[in-house]
């Protein structure tokens, strides 16, 4: 029992840190945005942050995300900043850049412009990722449900695998083998 408690404080104070971290060091996609962190608040979201090295990976897990819970790839700037009724599952791509130097941001910026039409959050810092665990090369996945104070988190490899960390982790009705048809 006393596991339990300690588990689910440690989930709590890791999430609460999360967020603290996200108002203290403002999140931005590759078009300027800020990103409004209460958006993902009604629905079950996934941070799914990678480097430079792991960014092909990242893609295709949160493709495979999208396909699964949503039915379709999101392609809009304005993913980030806005909630779908039918979006089952917020798939939230976060990138790790904590080595770029403050003259080539705005490089960096245009050239994920040019690679994704879907927002991006640009962890500059590192204090998102680092928040969450992240370790260099893997694609590590933050799983959050709406009113509840845990955060799921686990390094995967593939899609396969991204795919079975999420469905154990959301509620029946979200995470049956069914994948959503449009």
């Amino acid at each position: 029992m006393s596991n339990v408690v300690l588990s689910i404080l440690f989930f709590s104070l890791q999430w609460a840190q999360i967020l603290g971290t996200m108002a203290t060091a403002p999140a931005e996609d590759q078009f300027g945005q800020r990103v409004q962190w209460e958006h993902f608040s009604s629905k079950p979201f996934v941070l799914v942050i990678a480097d430079h090295a792991a960014s092909e990976s990242a893609v295709a897990i949160g493709a495979a995300l999208h396909m699964k819970y949503n039915g379709y790839v999101r392609s809009s700037k304005e993913h980030l900043q806005t909630t779908n009724e039918n979006e089952k599952l917020k798939v939230v791509p976060v990138a790790a850049l904590p080595d770029v130097p403050g003259i080539f941001k705005g490089l960096f910026r245009i050239g994920f412009r040019k690679q994704s039409d879907t927002g991006v959050i640009l962890d500059w810092s590192s204090r998102i990722s680092e928040a969450c665990g992240y370790k260099e090369g893997k694609v590590r996945l933050a799983l959050k449900l709406p009113n509840s104070a845990e955060l799921q988190m686990a390094d995967v490899r593939s899609e396969s695998e991204a795919l079975a960390f999420v469905a154990t982790h959301l509620p029946p009705p979200l995470s049956g083998g069914e994948s959503v048809e449009r």
